[in-house]
């Protein structure tokens, strides 16, 4: 679910919530078994990223949440990036999002020998 996912990219390995509950996360093992996860969790949470336009090098935030945002809500948001801009973003994370599916089949194939 989109809220284990939350948990997984934005908290890494802190589960706990205010009152010191530990949600149950189906993925959770999975995700602590996937080696230099960390790299995985910047497209969660904001960071800066250098994107080749039209020959020209930019820096924009790189954040999956904003860039979801921006795709399905097109230009009716303020700030919303350029066709151009999301067009390189998906492109840049699209290979992270595959190595993440990859590690997690990889997992699943491990569990069942």
């Amino acid at each position: 679910s989109r809220y284990e996912a939350d948990l997984l990219l934005n908290r890494g390995s802190e589960y706990a919530d205010k009152d010191g509950k530990q949600p149950v996360i189906k993925y959770k093992d999975k995700w602590k078994g996937i080696p230099n996860r960390e790299k995985y969790t910047s497209i969660w949470n904001p960071s800066k990223i250098t994107l080749k336009i039209d020959d020209q090098e930019i820096q924009t935030d790189l954040h999956l949440p904003e860039l979801r945002n921006d795709v399905l809500h097109a230009g009716f948001r303020k700030n919303s990036k350029s066709v151009q801009e999301i067009e390189a973003l998906i492109d840049n994370v699209m290979p992270m999002l595959k190595d993440i599916l990859d590690e997690f089949e990889k997992g699943s194939s491990h569990e069942n020998q």
